[in-house]
């Protein structure tokens, strides 16, 4: 018969430890029936923090039962502790069973002192022995409190603390179960939500007509729709919102935290369909061929279709600079670029977004939309009008920090004046440049900037130019601007710039083409020139 000190199971509150939340932390099938009898009760669709905080205070709820009624079994053993002959003890190294004292002894080993050995007897009748009277530190002697020593863990401090895990664990398992939704932020039980008939959704439709399309909230659409009488109004606009998204005629068009709806048979056809001057037909090209130098100019261009990372997420800035190039200001449009992204509302699932572009001369108020999945916002052809942008201007924008479904859009401290800049022309239906002066009212990228004679005639240029091999295309332009240049070379953001007057072309390829073909020389730096 072996007597026991060590190996003990303890019994602590393990809803207190950072393991539990972070590492053994899995959403059960215990889990789920009671997030599905919550609403089943309160019939209330909630937020994820919510819900979580309330599977966590279930979870803490459960532990903290489980341990009251272990300690309600019978004393705990523990090893300093002295027992008697007849006495029941619960003892956690085997699965909290408890057995009788029936033996009681001194215990003799030197390096532990004056100690007993006691007895115990099972109730399957198995017999063991336990050190006790310890005067020694032990383990089990520490981890068992009274009940009343012990202070339940705070859900809120616990979802503070392990949100992100928590966050991704929850989500992950209720995407999985085809009865819960998450719409307008909260979640629920499809099963549960309020009947909406055709008549609503006609009668929403008509609302939004009279609205010029939109957006209007939810909470507006549902007043009036006069459906879900004596329900509480989360419930009705949560099941209105379900039957909308599932009608094609209404489009969500609210920024992250905001529902707003729009019809889309009224929204802009430029936002539906991806505007001419901004569509790319890809071209293939090896990105091996292109230097460190280049790479960091394409970085510096911060063109919307580079296709892989620039910028580091660590490195992106509350405010951004943008270089605008003629497809955009042709489009009016804005690049959604890896440094300017992220300053744009953003939205859970819709892939337009209505929000507000401010002017930060003027402070007119803009509305603009966000097509994230196309890399634009839209909105900005009377902004280009007004303040005379040109190809390669510099602007800058800013997230609203008291409203970030509004955008600031800045124009650096500079005095409009005149400039020398190589104007666009046209000659025997070829693209030419000349100089001249135009009015400059903004910072500009002096390898980018272009003058106009007229856009129309660059856009029936476009049209031309459009079958052109880009290798070609680039040494007409070339032979062209060479001419600005004593030793007949052009940068490679000027080429850049130059190839999206006729077509849309990020700089990857037009870099690779620059290095594989060999109608073109390096003649040092970013500079290349016909051979």
């Amino acid at each position: 018969m072996v007597m026991m000190f060590g190996g003990f199971r303890l019994l602590n509150l393990q809803t207190t430890t950072t393991a539990y939340w972070t590492e053994d932390f899995s959403i059960t099938a215990a889990d789920l029936d009671f997030i599905y009898n919550l609403f089943l009760e309160e019939a209330v669709p909630l937020t994820t923090p919510d819900l979580i905080q309330r599977l966590i205070s279930a979870r803490v709820d459960k532990e903290f039962k489980s341990f009251k009624k272990i300690q309600d079994k019978g004393e705990i053993f523990r090893p300093q502790e002295s027992y008697d002959i007849g006495q029941e003890i619960i003892f956690p190294a085997f699965d909290f069973s408890k057995a009788e004292i029936t033996d009681k002894r001194a215990g003799q080993n030197p390096e532990y002192g004056d100690f007993s050995v006691i007895e115990a007897t099972f109730n399957d009748g198995t017999v063991r022995e336990f050190g006790s009277d310890l005067t020694i530190e032990h383990q089990l002697n520490e981890m068992f409190v009274d009940m009343d020593d012990i202070q339940k863990p705070d859900p809120r401090a616990i979802y503070s603390r392990y949100k992100r895990t928590l966050t991704r664990k929850v989500v992950d398992a209720l995407r999985e179960d085809d009865d819960t939704l998450f719409i307008a932020k909260r979640w629920f039980l499809k099963s549960l939500l309020i009947g909406v008939n055709q008549g609503h959704l006609n009668l929403a439709e008509a609302i939004l007509d009279m609205g010029e399309g939109g957006p209007l909230p939810t909470s507006e659409l549902a007043n009036v729709a006069e459906f879900g009488e004596g329900e509480n109004q989360i419930l009705k606009t949560v099941s209105l919102d379900y039957a909308l998204l599932q009608d094609e005629r209404f489009d969500e068009v609210g920024p992250a935290g905001k529902v707003l709806w729009f019809l889309q048979r009224m929204e802009p056809e430029t936002i539906l369909e991806t505007p001419k001057p901004l569509r790319y037909h890809p071209i293939e090209y090896d990105a091996g061929l292109l230097t460190p130098e280049l790479i960091q100019i394409e970085e510096e261009l911060d063109d919307e279709l580079s296709l892989y990372e620039l910028v580091d997420e660590d490195d992106l800035e509350d405010t951004a600079v943008i270089r605008v190039t003629y497809p955009h200001l042709r489009a009016g449009t804005l690049p959604l670029t890896q440094r300017s992204e992220h300053i744009f509302p953003i939205a859970y699932r819709t892939p337009r977004i209505l929000f507000t572009l401010v002017d930060g001369e003027t402070q007119e108020e803009i509305p603009a939309w966000v097509v994230r999945e196309s890399g634009y916002v839209y909105g900005l052809a009377d902004f280009y009008e007004r303040h005379q942008i040109s190809i390669g201007a510099l602007l800058r924008v800013r997230a609203d920090e008291e409203d970030l479904s509004r955008v600031i859009i800045e124009i650096d401290n500079y005095r409009s004046r005149s400039e020398w800049v190589r104007i666009i022309t046209k000659a025997n239906d070829r693209i030419m440049f000349k100089e001249g002066q135009i009015t400059v009212t903004t910072p500009f990228d002096e390898l980018m900037i272009f003058g106009a004679e007229s856009y129309d005639e660059i856009d029936a240029l476009r049209d031309k130019y459009r079958g052109m091999n880009l290798g070609n295309l680039i040494g007409e332009l070339i032979g062209e601007l060479a001419s600005f240049s004593p030793q007949q070379h052009v940068h490679a953001k000027t080429i850049y710039s130059a190839v999206n007057v006729l077509r849309r072309c990020p700089p990857a390829p037009i870099f690779a083409e620059l290095r594989k073909n060999s109608r073109f020389n390096n003649t040092g730096g970013a500079y290349w020139r016909l051979s």
